[in-house]
Order: C-alpha cells, then structure tokens, then sequence
C-alpha cells in the first residue's frame, strides 16, 4: 500500500504541473467500431457509443449518488477499450450529476493518468481527504473548485474486469464517510449491473459508419465553396441532420464587419424557443460559451432538451456560435457534439478566409497598398503564423520628414510624386508574404518576417536615393533640391520585432510612433528566434537609419 500511495502522489504532482493543459478533451477524429469483447488487460471493452437511454440511465444514477452522499459533482466514467486499433483504454464521462459550471462533460481520462486513471490501473478505491490539490488534476474541471475531499470506486463486471469508475467530490472536509463508502459500493454493483444489462439487450452502442464520415467531409467541403458571408452562414444553417439530430439551431455571428453585430442565421423561430439558455442567445445576442463548447443537459426545458452551443473564432478572436437543441427526450451523442465541434472550426477557418479577401480587396489608393483594415487583418495572420513557427516577424514605420522641406523647394506635385514613388518603391522590395499600407500620408508600414526586415530597409532607401533625382522637374537640378541629403536626413525608418517588443499590432505600432527614439535604440537588443534573424535584427539597427 506504501507504493502505491507514492504512486498515487505521483500522479496528482504530475496532473498538478499540467492542471493548465487539462488531459480531459474532446477527439477531434470521429472514432470507429469498438468491439464487444475484452482483450487480456483486465478492461472491459464496451462499444464506442453510448445509446441515449443508456445514458439518461447513468445521469440518473448520478443524480442520485450526489444527493445520497451530498456530493458536489458525481460522475459514472465508462472504460473505452479498443485492442484491434491499438488505441490505450481511457475513461469518458457518461454519467453526470454537479453543481459546477467548470465541468468538462466531455471529459476522457487515459487509464493511469490523475487519481481517476489510477483508480482504473489498479482496481482499487481510493480515498483523498483532505483534497489539496488543484480541482483540475482530477482532469474533468476546466478550473480550480476549491475541494476539500475526493473519493473514488471502480465498478467490475462478473468476470472481475473493469467497466467504470464512480467518482464523488465535495468542498466539505471529510464529507465521504464509512456509510457513505459503503452506499458507493452497493451503486458500483448497481451499474455494473445495469451496464451488463444495456449489453445484453444489445443496445449500448449505435452503429457509427463511414457514410456519416463521408457526410461531415461534404459539408466541409460545402463551406469552402461559398462565395461570401451570406452564402457561407446560409450553408451552415441546412447543416445535415444525421450528423445532430436537433429541433432547433441558431447562429450567432458577433462581428466587427459584414453581417453585423447580432446577426442570426437560423432554421428555427426565435421569437420563443422555450429554452432559457437559447432565448439568452437570441435575447441578449450573447456568446455564452467562450473558448470552450457548451452542453447543458435538460434541467428546466419542458420538451426535455439539451441545449449545445459550440463557438466559431476569426484570427483568434469570438466570432459567433453554433446554438443547438437536441430533439425532445435526446440528449445529444457524444458523436454528435463531435461532428459540430469540427464543423464549427473549419466554419471559422472559412468565415476568416472570406473576411479576409473581402477586407484586402479595399485598397487605399491605386498603388496596390493596403488600407489600415486589410493591413490589420493581414498582420494578425502574420502573427499568428510567426507564433507557430515561433519565429520573428518586424514592423517596419518608413516616417518622411522632408516633405515640408521639398515642397519648398520644389512645390507640392513634386511632393504628391515622391510619395507615389516611395509607395512603388515599398510593393517592389517587400517579400510576397510581406503586408504593407500608408497611414496619416507621409507614413508607410511594412510588415515582414524578421529575417527580411534588415534587407528591405536597406533596399529601399536605396532604391529611393537612386530613383528619387529622376522626378526633377526641368529647369530645376539635383544640386539645388539636395535628393542625397533630403533622403538620409529626412526619411527615417523605425522598427519594433514580435515578440520582444509587443505581441500585438498595435504594440508594435506603438513601439515604432517615435522614430528619433528609434533611432538612438539603433534596434541593437533584439532577440528573434534564429541565428539569421538575429543577425538581420543587429544589421537593421545599423542600416535602417544610416
């Protein structure tokens, strides 16, 4: 028993290092066929899916552990065994009673990860009193509950082998005691019992083909054939109902351009769903899910339905949410919630792609630069690529401070062409995957990976000292607008590197507002995440403004 409690502290310390990285996750794949029979690892090998009934029977018992034992949350985790695809057994809550708002209902648990997997390792129950730990070592919290006692129990078939595991929590000290120790054994024996009983009765699982396979990667290919928002949203909303059976469905979009603030997209009234949670959605035009989805069992609908609500993102950011109910007396499959789950990304990923293009389109002048809105969109992106790679992208900020001065020299056409030239100028040396727009007119921003940044700097007041005597108007010489001098003293070029001086645009915009400054740093602390950007970063403080 002394190793394995050691073995038990073990694995809560290493639950507690990674309680930010929760273990307890939805399969993004839609799974096969498990088969009936148990392999020789001592786990009992159920079907890949649950029946409705099956678990409407399991919540129940839930339910009615958690008001015996006055337990905070009671969860029925029911083993998942596949030998012939090579998958390692885990546990996936099934069965749920709580009063927490931070429960994951999809949680999965691998055998012998947390307390919960080693309870199903080892067979044994287990006792943690006082609980002080992280909530979220138990992997099925998104978020500390503050727990004071934790108990466990395994639930074995006839034949000795593992089914699923019982397990009660509560924020009082000392909450689990002998009596009720000996009721979570009499429930265990009661859902073995039951479990055995759904087997028989051939109705646990529900045959889970290829053809609804084939039907998500259609719809997935639908998204990505639409024009534009509307037709974009106008697809999701015919969305195939043998992927979710339901009896409603609204999308929410929250943006910031196209359709509006608060837009629906529904096959369904929204005038009174009879569903509190969706009429928020519809009322207060609110995304009430977060990061994370959303699946509310039916406490208080009269039809008796689940509600789903499943968020979609645009470049990292709330863009709506898919707002499902389930068909009276169903609650959704786990399967189902899957297929919205991978639905509603692709749906961002598509969404962001037409805002994308819509934005871009929108130039702010016949030179190709982009306005600030495409400039900003496509510098997200940029970011966004930059921290998966984990590489550095830099801002560059070109600031004319020579205009006054060549206006009185030479008047304002010749301003007007300087500029149009430095704008031809900036489109001809960045790099294609590089962004740029003017901003307040004597002002040019140029986004580009880091390692291009030394580069492009140097190029352009190149180019610009070579080209700019070319504009001199007859009767006027290079000598008496002073090209070389106007260039090097009065054009400036500033810069700021992701991550090291801002993790956002504007930032990084900031960073660069005040290029003496700029010019004094000389962009010499640099910390990029390569040697040749290094490198680059080292030679653009020393070119930018030489």
């Amino acid at each position: 028993m002394a190793n394995e409690g050691a073995q038990l502290a073990r694995l809560i310390n290493e639950a507690t290092a990674t309680a930010g990285h929760s273990n307890a996750t939805m399969d993004a794949d839609i799974a096969d066929f498990m088969a009936r029979s148990s392999d020789k690892s001592g786990f009992g090998a159920l079907p890949a899916e649950p029946t409705t009934g099956l678990r409407n029977t399991l919540n129940t018992i839930a339910e009615l552990i958690a008001n015996t034992v006055e337990a905070y949350t009671a969860g029925v985790f029911l083993v998942r065994n596949d030998a012939k695809s090579g998958q390692k057994p885990y546990l996936e809550l099934v069965g749920v009673h709580t009063l927490s708002r931070e429960l994951v209902y999809s949680a999965k648990i691998p055998v012998g990860s947390g307390i919960v997997g080693w309870v199903a390792q080892t067979k044994q129950r287990v006792s943690v009193c006082p609980f002080e730990h992280d909530s979220r070592t138990l992997l099925y919290y998104r978020a500390d509950q503050d727990l004071k006692s934790f108990y466990a129990i395994p639930v074995l078939s006839e034949s000795n082998q593992l089914v699923a595991v019982i397990t009660c929590d509560s924020k009082r000290s000392y909450a689990f005691s002998k009596l009720a120790e000996k009721l979570l054994s009499s429930f265990a024996k009661h859902v073995s019992n039951t479990l055995s009983l759904f087997a028989e009765l051939g109705t646990v699982a529900e045959v889970h083909t290829d053809h609804e396979e084939q039907l998500v990667r259609d719809m997935l290919e639908v998204f990505r054939n639409q024009p534009n928002e509307e037709a974009l949203f106008s697809a999701a909303c015919d969305l195939d109902e043998r992927l979710v059976r339901r009896d409603a469905l609204v999308i929410l979009a929250l943006n910031e351009g196209g359709v509006g603030e608060g837009t629906f997209y529904s096959n369904a009234s929204q005038s009174s769903s009879g569903n509190r949670l969706l009429d928020i959605v519809c009322k207060h035009k609110r995304i009430i899910c977060g990061d994370r989805s959303v699946h509310a069992l039916p406490t208080d609908d009269q039809k008796k339905r689940s509600f789903l609500s499943v968020p979609f993102h645009v470049l990292d950011k709330e863009a709506g949410s898919f707002n499902i109910l389930s068909m009276p007396n169903s609650p959704f499959l786990q399967r189902e919630i899957t297929n919205v789950e991978r639905i509603a990304k692709v749906f961002g990923r598509e969404l962001e792609r037409v805002r994308l293009r819509m934005s871009v389109t929108v130039q702010s002048n016949q030179l190709g630069i982009s306005s600030w809105q495409g400039f900003n969109i496509q510098s997200k992106l940029l970011i966004r690529d930059a921290r998966a790679k984990n590489i550095g992208v830099t801002l560059l900020r070109v600031k004319f401070l020579c205009l006054e001065e060549l206006e009185a020299r030479a008047g304002v056409g010749m301003v007007e062409q300087f500029l149009e030239l430095s704008i031809r100028l900036v489109n001809q040396v960045k790099r294609n995957d590089s962004v740029a727009c003017a901003i307040f007119g004597p002002e040019i921003l140029i986004f580009t990976p880091t390692a291009e940044a030394d580069n492009t700097a140097r190029r352009f007041r190149s180019l610009l000292e070579k080209s700019a005597p070319n504009l001199t108007p007859s009767g006027m010489t290079n000598a008496s607008i002073g090209w070389t001098k106007l260039i090097r003293e009065g054009v400036l070029i500033s810069g700021a590197t992701y991550p090291v001086d801002g993790e956002t645009l504007n930032e990084l915009v900031a960073v660069t507002l005040d290029c003496r400054k700029q010019e004094a740093k000389k962009l010499e602390n640099r910390a990029p995440a390569t040697k040749s950007e290094t490198n680059a970063g080292d030679k653009l403080g020393r070119a930018v403004n030489a």
